[in-house]
């Protein structure tokens, strides 16, 4: 009798991803359960390292935004003060 292993992950944004292994048929079924499983949890593991590492590249980018903003905040307001003439 075969059987399946299901593992379904919920992202942030509400999709859903499914990982699913079939395990084998034969007269060793809990060594082919046991071994689905395995497959299952390096599946899913190798999932949530790829959405580990696309957040981290996300906050990345974010913090670089946020360090040209302050750059910008800085310039801004050390132009007036070199625009300014004295009487």
């Amino acid at each position: 009798m075969a059987a399946e292993v299901h593992a379904e992950l919920r992202l942030r944004d509400g999709q859903k991803r499914s990982v699913r292994v079939q395990t084998g048929t034969g007269t060793v079924a809990l060594g082919s359960l046991i071994s689905a499983v395995r497959e299952l949890s390096h599946s899913v593991t190798c999932l949530l390292t790829e959405l580990v590492q696309q957040e981290q590249s996300a906050c990345a980018a974010g913090e670089e935004l946020s360090e040209d903003e302050d750059d910008d905040e800085d310039a801004s307001d050390s132009e007036p003060q070199s625009k300014q003439t004295k009487p």
